[in-house]
């Protein structure tokens, strides 16, 4: 009876399940049309097969492509949108563009990632079409004397530049003590560049550009009772204005070089360097040598080359040697080391176009000794070479072809005289006995590359003129009246 009620059973279930397994599926035969197959294993393969196919690979799928992969599109559409702006600079906030002359603007965006990028796609503009054009690249073209400003813009980010259409060479008139300027392009000059404002510098004697602003470095003005005699006088070339900088401690500033937003500024009579920060204008102040008197400051990398004249203004004699000051500002503390050089009284310097060396010219002390030209390797603050000039110059200049210029006068100071150098191997090109002769212009007080052409500016005051001229045959290519001019710049 056990066994019987167990075999019902087991039959039961059996006709059970295949029942319950058509009705699932839908089906109205026997699995393949067999009758001797077992139901069991055809039930078990069947729903195998069908779990798997229909249910655990469906789900599979449907997970994947419907939920993961969804997910995936989904987050990268609307929630990876790429970083975000967060800032737009122009590479220049002022500018002097003559007519017909091009300059290019350069945009910076910054990004909250951290990344910087100049290639966006920026919407460059002029608000006066009529005194400046530009393009889509940044490139500006000065049309008419005049003012304009240009923007660019980035999304909902936008900066701005001033432009002047006109001058761009500045120069001091030393003898009337008032700004002057000079346009290449129209060769027009204007002897007081902020009109009719009559003097206002007291002996000035350098000057360079920053942003819009001429810095002149005022010997013999603006003393206090509680501070020391010079300071720097700040013209605003588009407003026309002007004002002063003192610093305490700064005597008789005599030579001034702006290098990125960084002013040096020599202090003749009170032997140190000041370092200006253009931003805030506040003032670091770095002593030399007790009797450097500086006259003259290259940079180069983080070193300050300060030409020492070592002039004693009591017994209007020179320190023996001639030096330079070699400030070391990567040095902590900031170091201070002299390099002693042939001859006295050095009054100018400048760099080869590679940085490699530096050129000192002494003039000495116009009677006994005379000119000599030292050469000074860069790598090792020692002296490569020296030799004789003759006579007393004392301006040098080098051009980008690495040619160098330096200037002197006759016996007589009647006539100018301009020798040239080969920095290559120091070959003479024209000396004393042939020298670029400028007649009647009382000696060459000054002289400066221009960025622009490469052409050198050669200052005569005898004549009142500045001799432009070509670096590669020394042919004058131009002389503007430009009265007493020294201290020449270049707006770019």
């Amino acid at each position: 009876m056990f066994s019987q009620k167990l075999l019902r059973s087991g039959l039961f279930v059996v006709l059970a399940l295949i029942a319950g397994l058509c009705i699932g599926c839908g089906c109205g035969d026997d699995d393949d049309d067999d009758d001797n197959d077992n139901p069991s294993i055809d039930d078990d393969a069947d729903d195998d097969a069908d779990d798997d196919v229909n249910d655990d690979v469906n789900d599979d799928v449907d997970d994947d492509v419907d939920d993961d992969v969804d997910d995936d599109v989904d987050d990268d559409v609307d929630d990876d949108t790429g970083p975000e702006l967060v800032g737009l600079y122009l590479d220049h906030y002022t500018r002097a563009i003559p007519q017909t002359v091009a300059k290019t603007f350069t945009a910076t965006a910054e990004w909250d990632d951290g990344s910087t990028t100049t290639t966006d796609d920026f919407v460059w503009e002029s608000d006066d079409t009529g005194v400046l054009t530009v393009d889509q690249n940044g490139n500006a073209t000065g049309v008419a004397d005049g003012a304009a400003t240009v923007s660019v813009t980035l999304q909902d980010m936008t900066d701005h530049a001033d432009v002047i259409v006109g001058a761009d060479v500045f120069f001091i008139d030393a003898v009337g003590d008032v700004l002057s300027s000079y346009d290449r392009i129209t060769g027009a000059v204007a002897d007081d560049y902020l009109a009719a404002r009559d003097v206002i510098f007291e002996v000035p004697s350098s000057m360079a550009i920053w942003e819009g602003t001429a810095y002149v470095a005022d010997s013999g003005a603006h003393a206090t009772p509680d501070e020391e005699d010079g300071g720097l006088v700040l013209v605003d070339l588009f407003e026309k204005t002007t004002s002063t900088l003192e610093y305490a401690g700064l005597d008789n500033p005599w030579t001034i070089k702006i290098v990125e937003d960084a002013a040096f500024v020599t202090g003749q009579l009170s032997n140190n360097l000041a370092v200006v920060n253009l931003w805030d204008e506040s003032a670091v102040l770095y002593d030399l040598t007790a009797d450097c008197a500086p006259v003259d400051v290259e940079i180069v990398g983080e070193k300050a080359y300060v030409i020492c004249s070592r002039y004693d203004s009591g017994t209007w004699t020179y320190g023996d040697p001639g030096q330079v000051a070699v400030v070391d500002f990567s040095a902590d503390p900031v170091t201070v080391t002299p390099i002693d050089i042939p001859r006295i009284n050095p009054q100018q310097a400048a760099v080869t176009p590679d940085g490699s060396s530096l050129y000192v010219v002494s003039t000495g002390d116009y009677f006994s000794a005379f000119g000599v030209v030292t050469e000074i390797d860069l790598a090792t603050d020692t002296v490569a070479a020296s030799f004789d000039l003759g006579n007393s110059p004392g301006p040098i200049v080098i051009a980008e072809n690495g040619k160098a210029f330096i200037g002197d006068a006759d016996a007589l100071w009647a006539d100018g005289y301009v020798y040239v150098v080969d920095t290559e191997d120091n070959t003479i090109l024209r000396g004393a006995g042939d020298p670029v002769l400028f007649t009647g212009s009382a000696g060459i007080m000054d002289m400066a590359v221009s960025p622009f052409d490469g052409n050198i500016y050669i200052a005569n005051w005898g004549t009142t003129q500045t001799s432009v001229m070509s670096p590669d045959d020394y042919s004058i290519l131009n002389n503007p009246a430009t009265n007493s001019p020294q201290g020449y710049c270049f707006w770019q």
